[in-house]
């Protein structure tokens, strides 16, 4: 049997966007090949211990037996990967959203070199294609797109319509930071305070990190360390997912809500190239909370008793079966 390597210094998690595409990597390729997880050291991953982690993977590359090598981003920068998966980049992070120069411009120089020397570079989303020809002048002709997918038979709608309050239930999962729009939920929340006369709640999904600030907050309720199954009846339980993210490769939650029935409104980067054909995606740039309420009331009033519909578009386009056909086509070797 074959052997595959796929380098992740983060190794396989069913948590967060990129090790979650990992985990769902390794579980399609073990049905095949036999599937061996390069990782780094246990250490604590702090700024310049990454770049430690990221030599160590490389090396073991150069010594462990294989068929077919799989990178991640800037992981294993040092090895010419025959694919290298590329999340987003670190350059494109900093210029949206800033953050340390410093850290910034090391990891921005480790993905260009392993985005250089591999041999096929893989974009999820057509916005990180166009990252890497822009920023880093990778030739069109090593990078192709391919989309995140959806454990559709994990995500899916319990229920045709499950919020039966006469409220408008509104979600939100991720991390509870500035690059995931954290002060536009903070403003949401405060409107909605001041409102007692609106009809709408936010309910957001998360860590326990910055959560204070929505202490008192009576309209707004955080749901902290949700278990998978947890997760996806969260999904189930609002009418709107709202994602006012500021930067993403090709949003994990946003999948997840749909492949759930529950219809979206957010950022152009929470709402993909690939998605905006879809009615049931709302891109909203303004900062207008009345505006934005009036298009979360406008969404939930279109598809409250269309989630099975939502979720059979999701599955046809962005499912499980349809990405394995896709990831098998290209380990061809």
């Amino acid at each position: 049997m074959k052997t595959i390597l796929i380098a992740s210094i983060h190794g396989l998690k069913n948590i967060g966007g990129l090790e979650r595409v990992n985990q769902y990597l390794y579980e399609i390729l073990c049905s095949k090949y036999k599937v061996k997880v390069i990782t780094g050291t246990k250490k604590p991953f702090k700024h310049g211990n990454w770049i430690l982690q990221s030599i160590i993977v490389s090396l073991k590359l150069f010594f462990i037996p294989h068929n077919f090598v799989i990178g991640t981003s800037w992981h294993s920068f040092l090895f010419p990967c025959d694919i290298t998966f590329h999340h987003g980049t670190m350059k494109g992070i900093q210029n949206h959203i800033g953050g340390d120069p410093v850290y910034s411009k090391r990891i921005g120089t480790m993905e260009k070199i392993s985005a250089k020397i591999a041999k096929l570079n893989i974009a999820v989303g057509e916005n990180v294609k166009d990252e890497l020809i822009k920023l880093y002048n990778i030739p069109t002709a090593k990078i192709k797109v391919l989309n995140n997918f959806v454990n559709d038979s994990f995500f899916y709608p319990k229920n045709e319509y499950n919020n039966k309050e006469n409220k408008i239930k509104i979600l939100f999962v991720g991390r509870t930071e500035q690059r995931k729009g954290i002060s536009e939920l903070e403003k949401l929340s405060k409107y909605l305070d001041s409102h007692s006369e609106l009809n709408y709640e936010l309910h957001i999904a998360c860590h326990t990190k910055n959560t204070d600030i929505f202490d008192n907050h009576k309209k707004t309720f955080l749901h902290i360390n949700l278990s998978p199954d947890e997760i996806v009846n969260f999904y189930n339980s609002g009418d709107v997912f709202y994602f006012p993210t500021k930067y993403e490769g090709f949003s994990m939650s946003t999948l997840e809500s749909l492949s759930c029935g529950t219809p979206v409104i957010g950022t152009s980067w929470a709402i993909g190239k690939e998605l905006r054909n879809l009615k049931m995606c709302k891109i909203i740039e303004s900062n207008d909370i009345p505006y934005l309420l009036n298009q979360i009331s406008q969404l939930k009033q279109k598809f409250t008793f269309k989630r099975s519909e939502i979720h059979s578009i999701i599955k046809e386009k962005f499912g499980r079966e349809s990405y394995e056909k896709k990831i098998f086509e290209l380990l061809k070797f």
